[in-house]
């Protein structure tokens, strides 16, 4: 068995182990679990696939991607409990772990890529929202596939229309699950293909290709949706939902103070979060073989959330999209660490490492 093989297994068995282990041992919690599952028993029930309802009535806050997922759960395991209301929470968490190690491998190698997954799978929040029935994991993982596939497209001349369609595709399932800010993915891009220099080769036919296809996704679900729903519908999933989270007026408006994540982030990527700034100094810095791909990711991680800091409404699992981004650059910075010359400083931060891990795992 190769290594690469070997890593993916690991990687799958630990996430199995944080995501998937007793996620049906607690209730439902108030207020979000409960409304979600309300709103997918309901559409099971046969109330309407298209336009979501909660008790009864129109339901425009968020997109049916997520609730039909729930419904294939309930119809798969042939049970509507909490197990399998959370199920694909789970799942989506699983496989963010594995695309994450692939980016690893991708921009650096195999090793910073397995310990990438790991970082993501043992931090403070991201494990912690893929055990819950809560819509944040599965579009974080429709984000993080849209930005690897833009990432292949940009690389690879050959083949770029496959990657970059792929990368709508995905792009419109994050639309059906969460709804516009998927598309941050693109001005991420923009911005680090601008300071390459290289903003014709993203910035290109196959692209418009891939971003019409997203609309595409979206609009076949959205066209019978506004029908359904009427003109308030089309008023509040429009207007509301699509700016009421960076204006005033939102259905879901959270004022926070400026400096909200600021503190929120660092607690919520616990323990990892003392190991970024070096990373950031390290990674970035003149000279460094691997200067592009790190700042790739700090033009990610920077651009997500200064983003939703100058929003006006702010939630913890807002900033999502980017613990991949903050667990690839420790990821790289922990490679650095192990493959020094200084085995017994890398021996020691080695067992720091297993025992955090063995100390998450069991909490």
């Amino acid at each position: 068995m190769d290594a690469r093989r070997r890593y993916a297994i690991a990687i799958t068995a630990i996430g199995m182990l944080i995501f998937l282990f007793n996620i049906g041992g607690r209730d439902l919690w108030e207020p979000d679990e409960t409304r979600y599952a309300v709103i997918a028993r309901e559409m099971g029930q046969g109330a309407n696939w298209i336009v979501p309802h909660l008790n009864g009535a129109l339901y425009a806050e968020k997109p049916p991607l997520f609730f039909w997922l729930v419904n294939l759960s309930t119809f798969f395991f042939g049970a509507n409990n909490e197990f399998t209301n959370r199920f694909p929470s789970a799942l989506a968490g699983l496989i963010t772990l594995l695309i994450t190690f692939l980016i690893g491998e991708r921009l650096f190698n195999l090793r910073t890529g397995f310990l990438s997954g790991l970082i993501l799978a043992t931090c403070s929040l991201f494990p912690q929202l893929s055990r819950w029935m809560m819509l944040d994991s599965l579009f974080t993982l429709f984000f993080l596939l849209t930005l690897f596939y833009f990432y292949l497209g940009y690389e690879k001349e050959k083949g770029r229309r496959r990657y970059y369609l792929l990368a709508g595709l995905f792009m419109g399932f994050g639309l059906l699950t969460k709804g516009p800010a998927v598309y941050l993915t693109l001005p991420i891009f923009l911005i680090f293909t601008f300071f390459q220099k290289d903003l014709k080769k993203f910035w290109c036919r196959d692209l418009l290709m891939g971003f019409l296809l997203s609309v595409v996704i979206v609009l076949i679900w959205w066209i019978p949706a506004c029908w359904i729903g009427g003109k308030e519908y089309i008023h509040w999933i429009l207007l509301k939902q699509a700016v009421g989270t960076y204006v005033e007026g939102g259905i879901h408006f959270h004022p926070q103070p400026f400096y909200f994540y600021f503190i929120r982030f660092p607690l919520e990527f616990f323990p990892w979060i003392v190991f970024l700034p070096a990373a950031f100094f390290l990674g970035l810095r003149k000279g460094h073989e691997k200067r592009k791909e790190f700042f790739f990711l700090s033009i990610w991680f920077i651009f997500i959330f200064l983003f939703f800091t100058f929003s006006t409404g702010k939630k913890d699992n807002y900033l999502l999209p980017l613990y991949p981004a903050a667990a690839l650059m420790i990821g790289w910075r922990w490679d650095s660490i192990i493959s020094s010359k200084e085995k017994e400083k890398g021996v020691i931060i080695s067992i720091i490492l297993l025992m955090t891990l063995f100390f998450i795992a069991l909490v």
